[in-house]
């Protein structure tokens, strides 16, 4: 079973994070299909160098603020290496066993209540 991408726009307009983008990004993110985990971890790199410039017009005064952005930045950092790792490994193919496992993800996701790692998560109830 194929899961075909979803490339509704809505889906990246809803983003909280929609009006912290140039016009120049929204157009390249309107071009990204749900899926592509590539289109993601590029986002995320975004966003760190927004929160980057941020800080060095107005350092954080509170070391509490300071420590807090500092959490942030190694999470967001954390979540791109995950997803990083997760890209290559979906590029190694098994051609044997490919179609089974591209069901049974679509199974665990289906189960889960999302189609697409995009979606919020909502279980089914």
């Amino acid at each position: 079973m194929t899961i075909q991408p979803n490339t509704s726009p809505e889906v990246h307009t809803q983003s909280m994070y929609w009006d912290t983008y140039t016009e120049e990004q929204q157009r390249a993110l309107l071009s990204l299909p749900n899926n592509d985990l590539g289109g993601e971890i590029t986002l995320l790199r975004i966003l760190i160098l927004h929160l980057l410039r941020q800080e060095m017009k107005n350092p954080p005064s509170d070391p509490h603020q300071g420590l807090s952005s500092l959490h942030a930045k190694c999470g967001a950092a954390l979540a791109i290496a995950s997803l990083h790792s997760l890209q290559v490994k979906e590029h190694i193919a098994h051609p044997w066993y490919e179609s089974i496992l591209e069901e049974a993800y679509y199974e665990a996701r289906r189960e889960m209540g999302i189609l697409n790692y995009l979606d919020r998560f909502e279980p089914p109830s």
